[in-house]
């Protein structure tokens, strides 16, 4: 996959965190969202690199994990600056096509999320046993940065009624509101596990 060479993931860390901490509209929620979810799949990449070093019974499903878990980490780096892009490009043309590309994208960074927190858990059951904190970290990061992208997706496709549009909206806010949901069973298996109590 080709980088943009303006990428904000060129920046240091620092510099990406002050960034945020700018006070402008971008980069935002989205692509915060999508920052953590590309952290949760490094840390997914590794439990998956270590379960298969240790040659157990999941190392052919390590293997599966390792693989998927890399494509999702790579979208959701891409992620981080098109959903920057894709807001400004709303903020400044206000058109239904833009608004509804803005609220695809986090859509998106929260499919992904919702996979790597579901292979976090399995990597947390089965996965090298002396990694389960990285595992643990990994699917809660992911679950955090799902519930944030389907948010600022919720709050852009809000703007959908203001904007007289969008024969979209409606499946929008559907799948949503289904997302929500699998990802709130998700942090209960989470916490669950790791001896917290559900929200």
């Amino acid at each position: 996959m080709t980088r943009r060479k303006d990428s904000f993931l060129d920046r240091s860390a620092g510099e990406l965190l002050d960034l945020f901490a700018a006070g402008r509209n971008t980069p935002g929620a989205g692509s915060a969202a999508a920052l953590i979810g590309a952290l949760a799949g490094s840390l997914i990449q590794a439990v998956a690199r270590y379960t298969l070093k240790a040659q157990g019974p999941m190392r052919e499903r390590a293997e599966t994990l390792l693989k998927e878990a890399g494509e999702r980490y790579e979208r959701l780096r891409a992620a981080v600056d098109e959903d920057a892009a894709a807001f400004d490009d709303f903020w400044k043309n206000r058109t239904d096509e833009a608004l509804r590309r803005a609220t695809d994208l986090p859509m998106a960074v929260a499919v992904d999320c919702l996979a790597l927190a579901e292979m976090g858990i399995e990597l947390y059951d089965q996965g090298f046993r002396n990694a389960r904190g990285e595992a643990s970290a990994a699917a809660l990061s992911a679950v955090a940065g799902g519930e944030a992208a389907l948010h600022a997706a919720r709050l852009n496709v809000g703007f959908a009624g203001a904007a007289g549009a969008s024969s979209w909206a409606p499946a929008s806010r559907s799948e949503i509101g289904l997302l929500a949901g699998r990802l709130r069973v998700l942090r209960e298996q989470i916490q669950s596990r790791i001896g917290g109590e559900p929200a």
